[in-house]
This record gives C-alpha cells, structure tokens and sequence, in this order.
C-alpha cells in the first residue's frame, strides 16, 4: 500500500505501509480513495440540523430534588420546529454550556448579535434572560457544525486498507453511539491483527487483515446504521415504519421481559443495552425486528378472528 501526501507547495511525498487505517472523519480522503480504486458507492445523509456552541454561563435551573448536589445534568429548551433547540449542560463548576441548533443554512441567515438576540427571544421566552445576549454574542462568534452525518458503506476495507469511525459508519447524535461504535471498531481490529498473527512466530499476514476486519464488522455497523436511522426519523418529525418497528420492540420487551423473562430471553428490550460492547449491534436489530414481525403477526392474527366474527363465522 503506497500513500501520496501532497503538501501546500506542490511537492509530494510518497510512503508505502503494510496496512493503511482511515479514521479521517465524515470526510474521509481515505473511503473516497477506496470507492474509486473497488467502484463502490458509500450512503451519506445529512441530518439537516447544525450547531454553534456557547459556554461558561451561569443560572438557577436546577430543579428543587437537584439541589446542592454534583453531577451533569441536562437542559432542553425546545420550539415547535424540532430543528432549533438549545441545550444547557451543566459542568462540575456549575457553570453550562451547551450548543444552540438549527436547520443547516439558517446559522448563516443571522450575522449581528442584534438579530440572535431577537430570534432567541422569540423561540425560546424560558431561557434566562440574561443568556440571550452571551449566547448571540457566542454564537456570531462561532463556525455551525454539522449535527451529525449517517454513513453506510458496503465494505470496510480495500487492498491494504481499512476504514472505521466516522470514516466508516457514521451516526447522528440521537443514541450517543458515534464515539462507542469507533471504539468497538478499534476493538474488532485489535481482535483481528490477534486472530492474523501467528502466537508462535508472532508474524502473520497483512494483506488477511482488511477482509477479515471487514467480514467481523460491517454486519454490526449496519444495523447500528439501522437503529439510528429508525430513530432519528421521529425526532425530525418523519417517523416511518422503521420507528413503529423500534416503538413495538421496546413495548413487547418490556411486557414480556417483565411477565415472561425465561421466554422472552431477557429481562428488558435490547435497545435499552444499546451501547454495551456485550450487546453487539446486530443482536439488538435481530431483536427489534423480531419482536416487530411479532406485533404484525398479532395483529393480522386479530384482524383475522374480528373479520370472522363479524361475517358470524365465530
């Protein structure tokens, strides 16, 4: 595997490695490469929301039962636009900060603080008063980011390369997975450089190393893909089939976990062990779709014995 670094004043540099490991971002220089060298095409999708941050600002939020004791807690102050929210997040020295969202491109539409000042006003009447100017002032001050980009490629791997991360399997923020999901990944790579190095000689083969890490990984990584997917739909107000199927496993779970443990096979739905190396991705999404066919077949199964009353059959 040969890398080109091509610097500022043209000139280039040329490195050869053993294995190459994109972690480069929602960006990657290192996927793009790798579709156009294997002719495959990765799904990127925008989350259509955008943040600038605010920090170090003080207030009395904490409800009564909060009261003198330490530990982050959070704040949501919402609109009847699911896009523009602002969070306050409080730190260990009581100060919050947090970020302040809107539609991709509307950021761009304020450029002095007098005019955040009026929309903050305006969307937000409980924020403290004294915030709307700092976080006006902040938030000209600021670069947005985008609120999370979903990444779904069909392989994780080339001659001599892999992929992981944002690079590889980006989510949105909804569940707090991006920075598990690449951790697990980094785990999954350290399981397969084990599993390709001779423990007698200590030396294997690195050209066995991206297939493999390929092979143990993508399944999981797609039905994370999945799961957020399903749940980022009803948090911008387009929830689908996808979302029904996440809400019908976590009711069937929690019924059956708690009636019918030793049946149902577990105590609780498996979404909510959603982030526990233990639980692999790809078991939660078996799961979900299971107990979904499940509420399907109930259904039907009562639509069926109603149509059949109904005509006096029963």
């Amino acid at each position: 595997m040969q890398v080109t670094f091509s610097a500022q004043d043209q000139s280039d540099l040329v490195l050869s490695y053993d294995l190459l490991v994109g972690a480069d971002g929602t960006g990657s220089r290192v996927r793009s490469a790798m579709q156009e060298q294997d002719g495959w095409t990765a799904e990127v999708s925008d989350s259509g929301r955008e943040y600038k941050v605010y920090q170090g600002l003080h207030a009395d939020l904490e409800p009564p039962e909060f009261k003198g004791k330490k530990g982050a807690t959070l704040h949501l102050y919402t609109t009847n636009d699911s896009f523009t929210t602002v969070t306050a997040h409080r730190n260990p020295d009581d100060s919050y900060s947090g970020t302040f969202s809107m539609r991709t491109g509307e950021h761009a539409k304020y450029n002095t603080q007098e005019a955040y000042e009026v929309l903050l006003r305006e969307k937000f009447s409980t924020l403290p008063p004294h915030w709307v100017p700092e976080i006006a002032k902040q938030a000209l001050q600021a670069k947005a980011s985008s609120a999370g980009k979903r990444i779904k490629c069909p392989q994780l791997h080339s001659n001599g390369a892999i992929i992981l991360g944002d690079a590889a399997h980006a989510v949105t923020p909804v569940f707090g997975q991006g920075a598990n999901s690449a951790l697990e990944s980094c785990r999954v790579l350290d399981d397969t450089l084990t599993a390709c190095t001779d423990p007698s000689t200590g030396k294997g083969d690195p050209r066995l190393i991206p297939a493999a890490f390929s092979k143990e990984r993508t399944a999981d990584v797609h039905a994370l893909w999945w799961i957020d997917a399903a749940a980022y739909s009803f948090f911008a107000k387009r929830p689908g089939v996808d979302f029904f199927a996440l809400l019908a496993h976590v009711l069937v779970g929690t019924i059956f976990g708690k009636l019918l443990p030793g049946l149902y096979g577990s105590s609780k739905p498996a979404l909510l062990s959603l982030g526990k190396a233990s639980v692999p991705y790809s078991s939660i999404y078996r799961a979900v779709q299971r107990d979904a066919a499940g509420v399907v077949a109930g259904l039907g199964v009562l639509l069926l014995l109603t149509c059949l009353k109904l005509a006096g059959i029963l």
